[in-house]
Formats: structure tokens, sequence, C-alpha cells
């Protein structure tokens, strides 16, 4: 039963499911593999390949974690100074709302004009779509700190940095790390989108190459390493969190 709590357990249990589920498909039901190839046919294909698969990795991870990054820099800042200023919060929210109505797909082109091709206008791509839920809930876990608190602290002369480090930081952690968690799955989304409209390689690019051919196996191959990639970096995130804020309720139970 202890294993079960554990937070990759199921996860495993869910991937062999999908996978016999899979194999059934394609052999007892015996659906046509140019809809739905064997899992057999998707590891042969990755063991045939196993650089280029490699390299396309590697690409897409690099425009990710460099949306990731660039959407945390810009989102925790920004949220502190709206959690701080009444005034400033009421000017940038509509700026704010604005950009994130826009459709990410309509703004590529603009990306291609301004900044050429490359790996740089991915890694904006994938800022823009994990930006808006890391300052939501960043901006959410600042001003959740009940005002009581911080006047305590201030009759006891603690300074406004001192009050930050010890009191709101903490109480935010929380919630930015379930903003962290969104922002690193939507930067996957928003790589795989930046290079389906413009890459020349990554994994986005592989899976419009291989529809194009109509090679399901390589574009299978290439969903399922997405999927591990997704699934390895939420989990990742998620030991961070255990491991930092393991005093918080949320935290509590929880199997290391």
């Amino acid at each position: 039963m202890r294993l079960l709590e554990s937070n990759w357990i199921p996860s495993v249990i869910v991937f062999v499911f999908i996978g016999v589920a899979w194999h059934l498909s394609t052999t007892v039901f015996g659906v046509p593999k140019y809809l739905i190839p064997s899992p057999e046919s998707v590891w042969a294909i990755m063991a045939k390949h196993p650089q280029m698969f490699l390299a396309n990795t590697l690409v897409t991870f690099r425009e990710l974690m460099g949306g990731f990054v660039l959407a945390v820099v810009l989102a925790v800042p920004l949220a502190l100074f709206i959690s701080y200023s009444r005034i400033f919060e009421a000017f940038i929210n509509p700026v704010i709302v604005i950009s994130q109505a826009l459709p990410k797909i309509a703004i590529a082109p603009l990306l291609l004009v301004w900044f050429g091709f490359g790996e740089f206008p991915k890694i904006l791509m994938a800022a823009l779509i994990a930006f808006f839920p890391m300052l939501i809930s960043a901006t959410t876990g600042f001003k959740g700190i009940e005002p009581d608190v911080v006047s305590l602290a201030r009759s006891t002369g603690a300074s406004e940095f001192r009050i930050f480090w010890k009191i709101r930081l903490p109480s935010a952690l929380p919630a930015m790390f379930g903003g962290l968690k969104l922002a690193i799955t939507f930067a996957v989304i928003g790589a795989i989108i930046g290079e389906f409209l413009s890459g020349d390689n990554g994994l986005g690019y592989l899976i419009q190459s291989a529809s194009g051919a109509q090679r399901t196996d390589m574009l299978f191959a290439a969903l399922i390493i997405i999927s591990v990639v997704s699934v390895a970096l939420f989990y990742a995130v998620e030991f961070a969190e255990r491991k930092l804020i393991f005093w918080h309720q949320s935290q509590i139970g929880i199997v290391s």
C-alpha cells in the first residue's frame, strides 16, 4: 500500500496499462498499422535511429527549458510588484489579460519576422505559454499572506527584506510550486508549437516530417519521447517541491 502512495509507482502502472492496451489493439483487434503502429515497430524505429531521436530531443529540451526559465524569471518579480502595489496591478492587469487573450499561434509569425529562424523564437513561444500560469500562481502566493502577520513582524522592527525572506516567500512557495508544475508542462507545449510552425529540427519538426511521410511509427516514437520528457520534468519539479517545502500541509504524508 505504501508503494502505491509513492508518486512514480502509479505512473508506471498507468504506462504499463497503456502499453498493454496498445499491444492488444494492434494484435488482437487488428487495428491497421498505418493508423496505429505496433509497439514493436515503434521501438524498432527508435533503436534504428537513436542519434536522430536524441539530437532532436536535446533541441526541444533546450528550447522548453529556456522558455521555462525565462517565464519564471519574468513572472516572479512581476508577481511581487503586483502584490506590493495595487496601482501597479491596476495598470498591468489589462496588458497581461490582452497578451494572454491573443492566440499564440497568431503571434508565432511575428516572432519569426522579429527574431528569424533558430531556437530563440521557440524559446519565446515556450515562455509566452508558460508565463501566465506562473504569474497567476506566484501572485496568489504573495498576496495570500495574512496582513496581521506582516503587521506583527513590522511591529517587532523587522525590515521589509526580512519580512519578504522569512514570511512572504515561504508563504508563497506552495502556490509558486503549483505554478512551476503548470509552467514546465506548458513550456513543452510551447516549444512543440514553435517547432511545428518554423522548426528545422526538434521533436515537433520530427512529428511534422513523419506526418507528411505517413510514418506513424516515427510519429508515435516522437510522441512517446515528448510524454516521457514532460512527465520526468513534472516529477523533477515535484521532487524539488517535496524537498523545499516539506513542512507544508500539502506535503505531509507524501512518501519521498
